[in-house]
């Protein structure tokens, strides 16, 4: 049952965290804490098609990057794809430019600005899919 084993991960979390409940959702590390927990559970790893042993914990964040490819602009990817008809949303600062490509900033956001600014991100991405102004 899902939503067993999702109050089961709950529940560990937080008494890892040694988090009162009310307070554990608001936990920057309870969220990080969660994301270690599910993908390292055995039945999250066999759905995936991980075989035991081939690789090791999962890790959030890695400084092992082994890259084949030094990507210096994403800006003939984004010409591609919006020449082709699909729309592309950058956030950084609001503008619109030809083929449907817009920019767009989210204050306060950083580099990760749907994990520091989830509401805001959510408003801009409901504005932008249903064509209105940013």
């Amino acid at each position: 049952n899902l939503a067993a084993e999702r109050r089961h991960l709950n529940d560990q979390a937080r008494s890892t965290l040694h988090l009162r409940q009310s307070s554990s959702e608001q936990c920057r590390a309870y969220g990080y804490l969660l994301s270690y927990m599910w993908a390292d559970d055995v039945s999250v790893r066999e759905v995936l098609g991980i075989h035991k042993g081939s690789i090791g914990n999962w890790m959030r964040c890695s400084n092992i990057l082994n890259y084949s490819v030094n990507v210096t602009s994403v800006l003939p990817y984004h010409l591609s794809l919006t020449s082709g008809g699909y729309q592309a949303l950058v956030y950084r600062f609001t503008r619109t430019y030809s083929n449907n490509l817009t920019f767009a900033t989210v204050k306060g956001g950083g580099h990760t600005a749907p994990e520091y600014r989830p509401k805001e991100c959510l408003a801009m991405l409901d504005r932008w899919m249903s064509g209105s102004p940013l």
